[in-house]
């Protein structure tokens, strides 16, 4: 378990500290849920699928995906649908999800080999504090990513210039992960934008924040 403390943005106050925590952690196990449960019910999987698809491949778009794509997925979940979409629709050359549940890791892999991507799709475990992000060409940090400021200031400090990164929030926790892109200058943020697919209405929606590694 993360304490509140590695969790909090320093440029904060410690009101607004702790109701980012508060959301954060609310984030968090909400989208682990959303995973899971779709995990152990497959007669929800394509519902959760058809819901999210659209927005996932309106994220994808800017991103210039091509077969050469090396990606990274920080926070895969139960359920990779990031990882299963991304494989559906661009066939990159590598995509690596990643969890720091064993579990989780085990459901997931099990997901990918029913979608018949295993040879697409690698599932491993990993820590996004720690996990070596150099080399990959597209970084995605999930919703339920945590503790997520310390993930984004270990992976802007040390993934490769030019790196794309998609980072995903609660909608509601905009303002601490802008504040985490402005503190650092060699970060570029290409876009900012909201979604809110049914069933996920305010304050289950999300922002999608790309950025990029300029030096």
């Amino acid at each position: 378990m993360v304490s509140p403390s590695s969790s909090l943005c320093a440029d904060l106050p410690l009101r607004d500290n702790l109701r980012y925590y508060l959301l954060v952690s609310s984030s968090h196990r909400f989208w682990s849920f959303m995973d899971t449960l779709t995990w152990k019910l497959p007669s929800l999987s394509t519902r959760y699928e058809d819901v999210i698809k659209k927005d996932y491949l309106d994220e994808y778009r800017i991103l210039s995906i091509t077969p050469k794509t090396r990606i990274l997925h920080i926070g895969c979940g139960a359920y990779p649908l990031t990882d299963i979409i991304l494989a559906q629709s661009y066939s990159p050359k590598l995509i690596v999800g990643i969890d720091s549940n064993k579990n989780t890791v085990k459901k997931a892999c099990s997901v990918v080999k029913n979608h018949g991507f295993q040879h697409k799709i690698s599932i491993e475990h990993g820590n996004g504090l720690t996990y070596d992000a150099v080399g990959y060409d597209l970084i995605i940090v999930s919703s339920c990513c945590w503790p997520k400021i310390p993930i984004l200031h270990h992976l802007y400090e040390s993934v490769t210039p030019g790196c794309l990164l998609l980072v995903r929030e609660l909608e509601l926790n905009a303002t601490p992960v802008l504040k985490c892109i402005k503190s650092h200058s060699d970060i570029l943020l290409h876009s900012q934008t909201l979604h809110r697919p049914f069933p996920f209405f305010n304050p289950l929606g999300w922002q999608t924040f790309t950025l990029e590694k300029t030096r």
